[in-house]
């Protein structure tokens, strides 16, 4: 918020040098409304010039507010996409791939550079009856056999990650804290 804050202090100051050095400039290259034009041949004295310069300076103003209002709806925008990621992690709900599989990484332990992730699939998968959820097969890559932990799925309504038994194919929700 500093750096946009300094950020128009220093447009503003650079827009009032260009304004001061440039008030002699032909009134027609100024980007003022029609409405300040009528005003401004309303208002001329004789000799014209004091009303150039606060011409110049209210079009000066008129541009920083307009950057301002860029800046304010950049910000806003940041600030949406931040709140719906937010969001996301709250409710576990994961639309896309990329989501649901940042979210399966950050669940595992610190030294999460032991674990690799497999044959995982980018589209919903129906891991059990009316449940859909991205599938991740993990393997141990510390291990010298590089072992397969097991097949993973994050369901994409709740966020919550399931084991599926190599047995029976069945699932059950896994804490991924066992990992430790």
């Amino acid at each position: 918020m500093k750096k946009i804050i300094i950020l128009t202090m220093a447009l503003m100051l650079c827009l009032f040098v260009i304004t001061g050095c440039g008030s002699g400039s032909d009134k027609s290259d100024t980007d003022s409304t029609e409405a300040a034009d009528t005003a401004d041949d309303t208002s001329e004295s004789e000799d014209g010039a004091g009303d150039d310069v606060a011409n110049d300076v209210g079009d000066v103003i008129d541009d920083v507010a307009d950057g301002a209002g860029d800046i304010v709806d950049d910000a806003a925008g940041t600030v949406d996409d931040v709140t719906d990621d937010m969001t996301d992690a709250i409710t576990g709900s994961y639309e896309t791939y990329d989501d649901a599989y940042n979210y399966f990484m950050s669940m595992l332990p610190a030294d999460s550079g032991n674990y690799e992730v497999r044959n995982s699939d980018k589209d919903l998968t129906e891991y059990d009856t009316g449940r859909q959820g991205y599938h991740f097969e993990l393997h141990d890559s510390s291990k010298t056999d590089e072992t397969k932990l097991g097949d993973f799925y994050v369901d994409s309504e709740t966020g919550k990650v399931y084991l599926q038994d190599e047995s029976d194919g069945s699932v059950s929700e896994y804490d991924m804290s066992e990992l430790s």
